[in-house]
């Protein structure tokens, strides 16, 4: 409800926040590597541990790739996630 304190001055009351929010993660690494694998494993396991200990977050899903080059178009998992926030911003 907006309070008019003058003519000047008007009072809006922020939103309320919802929890818990919808959180998730994108992990890449650029080759096959032995080196590479344990980072990429590593990384998951990071964000999967950081989000849920996270009491105002939910998983929405991790999103994880091996993918070379600077092209995002070759990236399957990181326009899968874009579309799936596309889809939920417009619901």
């Amino acid at each position: 409800m907006m309070t008019t304190i003058n003519e000047n001055i008007i009072v809006i009351p922020a939103k309320e926040k919802v929890f818990p929010i919808k959180v998730a993660a994108y992990c890449r690494v650029s080759d096959e590597s032995d080196e590479q694998n344990g980072s990429f494993e590593t990384q998951i396991k990071y964000y999967k541990q950081y989000i849920d200990e996270n009491p105002e977050w939910i998983l929405a899903g991790i999103y994880a790739e091996k993918a070379t080059g600077t092209d995002f178009r070759k990236r399957k998992e990181f326009n899968r996630m874009i579309k799936d926030v596309r889809q939920v911003r417009s619901t």
